[in-house]
């Protein structure tokens, strides 16, 4: 009886933390997205982004210079690459390496029955990090953008979640989710950690498919937890990687 009162003393002195909401935490990536974007002197891309995607309606596919679309299934491989040893340091008891955060590489690729995606960190990746690979496409409301989020933790099946609208306008909105494939985690050669995971393409979101099935603006961020946020709090986001480049699921 001693044992149990004493443990009912800690819980109420020191409540379990629950994890954050998957919706917060892509909320707060892309905040931390847009804002290394504009320290980079590149706020203007969303809005490209955005103009770009809203260009090619809703009905219908569309082109772009360099980038390749298949008339079916996944277009083909799109990789951009982005600069090492840029990550925010984490300021985080105890501390992490971080080089387990550090992006230098995403892909996307065609796969069996679907797609892929990938995600190069430095390091050696950590299961209770967030590895997120994304892409934009258009709303069927004016003005608004959605977003496809690829969830590439180690040791997990991974799993794309659809949203629109935004958070600051108290507009965001589930559209579903796409299931993927148990998370793969590569070592490589110099010390790194390749994530990949392939996703089925047969449910993907409506507006997703009346839009062409191209994804824009393709973009990633990592982010570490912390003791006390387990689901990413805002000041433990470490890097992200842009881009112009698109790709057709």
């Amino acid at each position: 009886m001693t044992e149990l009162r004493q443990a009912l003393y800690a819980l109420v002195d020191h409540p379990p933390v629950a994890p954050t909401d998957i919706e917060v935490v892509v909320a707060r990536g892309n905040y931390f997205v847009r804002r290394r974007r504009m320290l980079r002197g590149a706020a203007g891309l969303v809005v490209v982004v955005i103009a770009s995607a809203a260009g090619i309606g809703l009905t219908r596919g569309g082109s772009e210079p360099d980038v390749v679309v298949a008339t079916e299934g996944a277009g083909a491989p799109v990789s951009y690459t982005d600069p090492a040893g840029d990550v925010d340091e984490p300021s985080i008891q105890p501390p992490v390496s971080p080089s387990t955060f550090d992006i230098l590489r995403v892909a996307w690729a065609p796969a069996p029955g679907g797609y892929s995606t990938s995600i190069t960190v430095a390091g050696p990746a950590r299961d209770d990090g967030s590895y997120v690979s994304f892409g934009v496409f258009p709303s069927d409301v004016a003005g608004e953008a959605c977003e496809l989020d690829h969830f590439l933790t180690p040791g997990t099946t991974a799993f794309a979640d659809a949203f629109c609208g935004s958070p600051d306008r108290a507009t965001r909105r589930f559209l579903g989710r796409v299931q993927g494939s148990q998370v793969t985690s590569t070592p490589t050669a110099d010390g790194g950690t390749v994530l990949a995971a392939t996703f089925d393409d047969s449910a993907l979101p409506p507006l997703l498919d009346k839009a062409g099935r191209k994804l824009f603006g393709l973009s990633a961020f990592t982010c570490a937890a912390g003791p006390e946020s387990p689901g990413c709090a805002l000041d433990l986001f470490l890097d992200s990687a842009t881009s112009t480049a698109s790709y057709r699921v």
